[in-house]
């Protein structure tokens, strides 16, 4: 999520903050990770090169 923002893109969220561990409760931050099956809290994955979110098309 904090990789997220950094490039300019804003994800919803309520129960990330700085004062919190991430929990992933509320899954408002759901994301689509292309090759991942699912749709993972975005607040509880970690970032990492090769990771593609497509941003195309809404689901």
């Amino acid at each position: 999520m904090r990789a997220a923002s950094v490039a300019g893109f804003s994800v919803p969220k309520l129960c990330a903050t700085d004062s919190l561990e991430p929990f992933g409760s509320c899954r408002l931050c759901l994301v689509e990770i292309e090759g991942k099956r699912g749709y993972p809290a975005s607040c509880t994955t970690p970032a990492a090169d090769g990771l593609v979110f497509p941003l195309n098309h809404l689901n």
